[in-house]
């Protein structure tokens, strides 16, 4: 299966590039998301464990994979994720909430989080993975 490029941007985790993909927009998207997540809560979404692909039906497939550990000392609420994707031009051309499986963590405890997408629009090139704004 072909993989198409697409770069991810991530609350708290270093900008990945894919595949070539553009880095103007992931810095400001970064930096934005990074300040609005709660502190204690780090976010990994690794550019390794995102997948894009065509379906044999010819549907574009994305599926983002990540884990948010609690790195402090107190337990704290897991708030919903926004998963956002942009074309070239930055506009938002698909998004959705995403629950995690777990809605607080201890300190130290970790959950895994994994999405799929089907159908995802074909001018999509940036997937930006944050914190739902409240």
């Amino acid at each position: 299966m072909k993989a198409w490029p697409l770069l991810l941007v991530a609350a708290g985790v270093s900008v990945a590039q894919i595949a070539g993909a553009p880095k103007a927009a992931a810095s400001l998207a970064h930096e934005e998301a990074a300040a609005s997540g709660p502190r204690d809560l780090h976010m990994d979404f690794p550019a390794d464990r995102q997948e894009r692909r065509q379906l044999p039906n010819g549907d574009e497939y994305f599926a983002a994979s990540g884990t948010i550990t609690n790195v402090g000392t107190d337990t704290q609420s897991v708030p919903t994720i926004l998963i956002v994707l942009r074309d070239a031009d930055e506009r938002i051309v698909y998004s959705v909430e995403v629950e995690p499986a777990k809605r607080s963590l201890a300190p130290g405890e970790s959950v895994d989080v994994v999405h799929a997408i089907a159908d995802v629009p074909r001018s999509a090139n940036v997937a930006e993975i944050g914190w739902k704004p409240e």
